[in-house]
């Protein structure tokens, strides 16, 4: 629009006044009206700047961005405020959350766009994808960033491989009944693994601990014999023909003790009310 038409268009004028009083929303509206595309881009961009909403602040930059032309020089600024405004957005959700990730793989390709390869870089990383993140740093030139990369992955390649390993092991030997094999398998397997999959084991773990402890092996020395149980506990002693142990003779009672496990793992023996009781040792 030539100088003379601007002044003597009323929308160009109300454009102006909006502008002078920060009301960029009207301000672009009438800017378009006057076909003044260039100033619509920055009456968005005002309008990103003054706004303490991230959702608006990231809705105006979106707009100034598609009213730009890739050779303006405004891009890369708008293209960088964009990223971060996504990256806040995404940090107040919570970078673990599907929406906090989606905010932060949409920062990634903003920064992208404008060849900001380290914030895409960062951006990578804090969706733990190296190989994108490697390759972003490399585009930056940042061969020290690359190589230290390339030996993480690597390291965290051959952690899982020994995860792996190991849950074989524990599955090999919990079929071959080496329980305490397994249970010290599954221990390292535990402590090797990443945090994503740590949880799982974990709860394998306890399982696997409560089960040993709760049908178990215990070793009775009666009248200089030994005695090797394997059952569940508790273990009963006496003549009753349901007691996992039955024993004969005058001082022993019918139901006459039990063995059982207590809150610290150790064996409690505990008599049952028998006629003649109970010694140990």
């Amino acid at each position: 629009m030539s100088f003379f038409k601007r002044m003597f268009s009323s929308e160009y004028r109300k454009a102006l006044a909006a502008e002078a009083e920060g009301d960029f929303i009207t301000a672009a509206r009438n800017y378009a009206l006057c076909g003044e595309e260039d100033k619509v881009a920055d009456m968005h961009l005002a309008r990103a700047r003054a706004e303490d909403s991230p959702e608006e602040r990231v809705k105006a930059l979106n707009n100034a961005l598609s009213l730009l032309h890739r050779d303006d020089s405004r891009r890369k600024t708008v293209l960088r405020l964009l990223g971060r405004a996504l990256r806040r957005q995404a940090k107040a959700q919570g970078t673990r959350t599907e929406e906090g990730r989606r905010l932060l793989a949409e920062a990634a390709s903003v920064y992208e766009d404008g060849e900001l390869w380290e914030k895409a870089g960062n951006c990578y990383m804090k969706l733990n994808d190296r190989t994108s993140a490697a390759e972003a740093y490399s585009k930056a030139g940042m061969v020290d960033k690359v190589e230290e990369l390339l030996t993480k992955q690597e390291e965290v390649r051959g952690r899982r491989r020994r995860e792996e390993d190991l849950f074989k092991d524990y599955e090999m030997l919990l079929l071959s009944g080496q329980r305490d094999e397994a249970l010290a398998a599954l221990r390292e397997c535990v402590a090797t693994a990443a945090e994503v999959t740590k949880g799982d084991y974990r709860r394998l773990l306890s399982s696997l601990e409560q089960r040993i402890l709760t049908g178990g092996l215990i070793t009775l020395e009666i009248e200089r014999r030994r005695v090797v149980l394997v059952g569940r506990f508790p273990l009963w002693l006496g003549r009753d023909a349901d007691c996992e142990l039955q024993m004969r003779g005058p001082a022993v009672s019918r139901r006459h003790a039990s063995i059982r496990v207590g809150s610290d793992g150790r064996f409690i023996v505990e008599d049952a009310g028998s006629h003649n009781g109970t010694l140990l040792n």
